[in-house]
């Protein structure tokens, strides 16, 4: 287990391998937690507030269902592009 050295300035660093399968990248945000005496470092993504309406739950479930409706081929028409689609709602 690797371990690592707390800075003057309360800061640790990541050892490269951990930093590396995680994906991270210098700026991310991590959130910190305490469980059973244990410090837990976990990844946290930071939703711009004019994007959350896509991360609400009932946006999600209904692009689940959407993307059901679509793999059981319960759609009406299959559009290419967005100009297609637009050129059609407005006929």
């Amino acid at each position: 287990m690797p371990s690592v050295k707390i800075g003057e300035k309360h800061q640790i660093t990541i050892p490269l391998d951990i930093f590396t399968k995680l994906h991270l990248k210098a700026g991310d945000v991590l959130n910190i937690s305490l469980k059973d005496n244990t410090v837990v470092l976990a990844p946290s993504r930071i939703i711009p507030k004019d994007d959350s309406w896509f991360h609400s739950r009932k946006w999600q479930e209904k692009e689940a269902q959407a993307d059901e409706n679509i793999a059981q081929g319960k759609v009406s028409r299959v559009y290419t592009d967005v100009e297609e689609m637009l050129k059609d709602l407005d006929a």
